[in-house]
């Protein structure tokens, strides 16, 4: 069973329900707040009491980590905490951390995938990543998953730009390259595009290579396209782009069941 079956499982058995756990301090009612505890810690009570309250109807949990880290280190690690709440739910965690900011150890372990692009990566493992003519130096990158898994991120997936994208693990390498456009209109949801295409196919059941290659075709619609939620592709489009760029290690089959799904 994949991820994306237990999802549809969760949703037939709970309701098509997406809880936003985008908790600001200044949203918690003023007789839960505990005057002994910081702010982050507050945050954390009241998500853990929302995902207790909520876990009978919610197929997933939505945690925006813009509004965490308006609190800084403290907001971090109620972040962490929280994710990690939702990960003891039986829920895939996708961490994509841009930009680049102090992360707590929490964070790293609780990851089912870890998403940076190459200048994070290298930042946050205090490793640099080669890039030449024949793209990113793959033992920077294996000692860059080496360092990452150390700290405790099982599944790696590093975005380097004209350069393509990687997703490395213990069994290795999987290398994509980025997908060019005849027009580049605006970039503002490349990125969006590509984690959201990349979690959905792999909870799907597609193997990370296929997951990175459905992701890159995403993400170069977007950027063809002005706007953020226009520009977003549907998965009969991302398809289309796929077969028209002749790209053959695809499991189409399973993209055909799911758009059949989403009607």
């Amino acid at each position: 069973m994949t991820n994306m079956d237990k999802l549809y499982e969760a949703v037939e058995a709970r309701g098509p329900v997406c809880v936003g756990l985008d908790t600001d301090f200044s949203y918690l009612p003023a007789d839960f707040v505990d005057s002994t505890l910081s702010k982050g810690e507050n945050i954390v009570r009241f998500n853990k009491k929302l995902i207790d309250a909520t876990k009978a109807v919610a197929g997933c949990y939505k945690v925006q980590i813009a509004y965490y880290e308006s609190l800084g280190l403290e907001g971090l690690k109620a972040y962490a905490d929280t994710l990690k709440a939702v990960r003891e739910a039986g829920v895939p965690v996708m961490v994509n951390p841009a930009p680049a900011a102090p992360v707590s150890p929490e964070l790293f372990r609780c990851a089912t995938f870890f998403s940076p692009n190459e200048h994070e990566a290298a930042a946050m493992a205090g490793h640099p990543i080669r890039v030449d003519d024949a793209g990113a130096n793959e033992d920077d990158l294996r000692a860059v998953a080496d360092i990452f898994r150390e700290k405790g991120v099982e599944n790696l997936i590093v975005t380097l730009g004209g350069n393509g994208s990687v997703a490395v693990n213990k069994d290795g390498v999987a290398r994509v390259q980025s997908v060019k456009m005849p027009v580049v209109a605006d970039t503002t949801a490349a990125g969006d595009s590509f984690v959201a295409s990349f979690s959905t196919l792999w909870c799907a059941g597609l193997p990370a290579r296929q997951a990175l290659a459905f992701a890159s075709h995403a993400a170069a619609i977007t950027v063809s396209r002005p706007g953020a939620i226009p520009s977003l592709p549907t998965l009969a489009e991302v398809t289309a782009l796929l077969r028209e760029r002749g790209y053959e290690d695809m499991d189409y089959d399973l993209l055909a069941q799911l758009e059949e799904k989403s009607k």
